[in-house]
């Protein structure tokens, strides 16, 4: 079974850094003198070692700790500390707002969130923007002047991967969410892992014909999960496993193409056809779930889940894909080493009641 994600609490490493912070500017804490060694603080507040030195890190980035090389971790006097507030990381989410929806938009919403959360706790600046306008010079130039310390690139289209490659060369920090780039950090929602995992579960219960409705792209994220799903299929017998792969085209007529699958008891289908399929099944005359078993790719609040309150899912970990990039980000502009390889966050299977075991005997949909 897929395992329920757990969010890392990036709020760990706030105790120490709030009493830290408070002991400084009251000056309960001697200026010019060195603090307690990382390594206790961390047993002192029951934390990791890499928790309390984020913390610490935290308050470098105000002016309020100097580290010094072989010696600590110092108090800066008041008079060395940065006038006013203290500067923060400037970091642009960049989200291709396709249909002009994205405040409305719970998928682009929960990764917002996951942003922002971090950005909140680590003090940094976040802007949502659409990249569509983005040049090199501009980017380049901010980056120069200290006006921006970041990007994180949400599912960016090829057109731009020749800019984000340009701004890897400049050493600007990036990370992107569901697209390879070589010399620069990713993410990916692991789908074919919890594709894999679903479609067991889905035979485990008893269903052996399954279909998988997905979007028809070269992308690598969609080829690599439908490659999955034939490949879980293939291992439970199936000779033909592809023959259960439904590709429509996004906005063409969906009732066309599912009417090409063989017979199925369950289906497992990207969001975006969700409203296709139902009314697919009701002209077929098909219940859910007591013909067909219905499961959706989907995320957290997404509409079809609102629509269809029965409609179970694989939920895409968008929050918590969020608050690692940001994560991984801080890492890079910390100067700590960040590898490239593409890191992997499994999914949530959510069962309701559009997913069941078919009924004994009963005999197999023709559709």
């Amino acid at each position: 079974m897929i395992e329920s994600r757990r969010l890392k609490n990036i709020s760990a490493s706030r105790p120490l850094e709030d009493d830290l912070r408070r002991m400084i500017l009251r000056n309960e804490l001697q200026e010019g003198s060195a603090i307690t060694p990382e390594m206790e603080l961390a047993k002192r507040y029951n934390i990791s070692r890499n928790t309390a030195r984020k913390a610490l890190a935290n308050l470098e980035n105000e002016g309020l700790l100097r580290k010094v090389q072989g010696r600590g971790t110092f108090v800066v006097p008041p008079d060395e500390r940065p006038a006013g507030s203290p500067l923060k990381h400037k970091i642009i989410l960049a989200v291709n707002d396709y249909s002009d929806m994205l405040t409305s938009n719970a998928y682009d919403r929960n990764l917002i969130s996951g942003c922002l959360e971090y950005a909140f706790h680590a003090n940094m600046e976040l802007l949502v923007a659409d990249p569509s306008s983005f040049s090199y010079e501009s980017l380049s130039n901010d980056f120069d002047s200290g006006r921006l310390n970041g990007i994180i690139w949400e599912r960016p289209i090829k057109e731009i991967f020749p800019l984000i490659e340009e701004l890897r060369d400049k050493k600007l920090p990036q990370v992107a969410i569901s697209r390879s780039i070589p010399g620069v950090p990713s993410l990916f929602f692991d789908a074919d892992r919890s594709i894999r995992e679903t479609v067991e579960f889905l035979n485990d219960i008893g269903h052996h014909d399954i279909a998988f409705v997905d979007l028809k792209s070269d992308y690598s994220i969609f080829v690599n999960r439908q490659r999955a799903f034939a490949d879980a299929l293939r291992r439970m017998g199936h000779k033909y496993p592809e023959k259960y792969i439904c590709l429509p085209p996004f906005g063409s007529k969906y009732e066309d193409e599912l009417d090409k699958l063989p017979p199925v008891t369950a289906i497992i289908s990207a969001s975006f056809v969700m409203d296709g399929i139902y009314s697919w099944l009701e002209r077929k005359g098909l219940r859910v779930p007591g013909d067909i078993s219905l499961i959706s790719l989907s995320s957290e609040n997404s509409r079809e889940l609102l629509s269809y309150p029965e409609l179970s899912a694989i939920l895409d970990p968008r929050q918590e894909i969020g608050l690692t990039a940001m994560e991984i980000l801080d890492d890079i502009i910390a100067g700590r080493q960040v590898s490239s390889a593409p890191i992997r966050i499994r999914g949530e299977l959510l069962i309701r009641k559009s997913c069941v075991s078919p009924l004994i005997n009963k005999e197999k949909v023709a559709i």
